[in-house]
């Protein structure tokens, strides 16, 4: 299984659609986590303005990621279908269906290490990956990605080089320490190499 996070920026560049398309196209096990993009933006600056605290931020957060999820799959009825839990997605991939996940779950009562802005959807989509034992995770990025974080065929970003895409802020604050804690193995692109996903993966 194969887990796609798709940066809430691509839809600003208008990309994301393209993104999906592609992903339907290689006919994998996959599911789909989207960023809050523009939604999430929203919540930064309102923050900024009424100064509600950064617990109610997460949660506004992960409702512009369902929100997310919601205006994409409306483009693709046909391939995409909802899921909260493991236990909806043998059904999605039965039905040949790539599955997108609403993160309701994630909305939080109490504050913990993932209620804060170092925590985004992209360290959310390795947790994901982590409770569903997912092997591959593919971040698809609008930024441009640095040569010496760029992937050859069939490997996977060492964890000096995603330390690196944090510090440089297209990785979120937490990432690298997830993952080196986790041992999960990403791979991080940019929405102008997608046609090189065959060969990564």
């Amino acid at each position: 299984m194969i887990l796609f996070k798709l940066g809430g920026s691509l839809l600003k560049n208008g990309k994301i659609l393209n993104c999906v398309r592609e992903i339907i196209k290689l006919k994998k096990k996959s599911i789909i986590v989207f960023g809050g993009g523009k939604f999430t933006d929203s919540v930064r600056k309102h923050q900024k303005v009424f100064k509600f605290n950064d617990l109610c931020a997460h949660n506004m957060s992960i409702i512009s990621m369902i929100k997310m999820a919601y205006l994409i799959q409306s483009f693709f009825k046909n391939d995409l279908k909802f899921f909260e839990y493991k236990k909806e997605l043998k059904k999605n991939f039965n039905n040949n269906k790539i599955g997108v996940w609403l993160p309701y779950q994630e909305i939080k009562e109490k504050s913990d290490s993932f209620t804060n802005w170092n925590t985004t959807s992209d360290t959310l989509s390795l947790d994901l990956a982590k409770k569903l034992d997912i092997s591959s995770i593919i971040i698809i990025k609008s930024s441009i990605i640095p040569r010496w974080a760029q992937l050859k065929p069939k490997t996977y970003l060492d964890f000096k080089v995603v330390k690196k895409l944090s510090n440089v802020g297209i990785l979120d604050k937490n990432f690298y320490d997830f993952q080196k804690k986790n041992n999960l193995k990403v791979n991080v692109i940019s929405f102008r190499e997608l046609k090189k996903i065959k060969k990564i993966l």
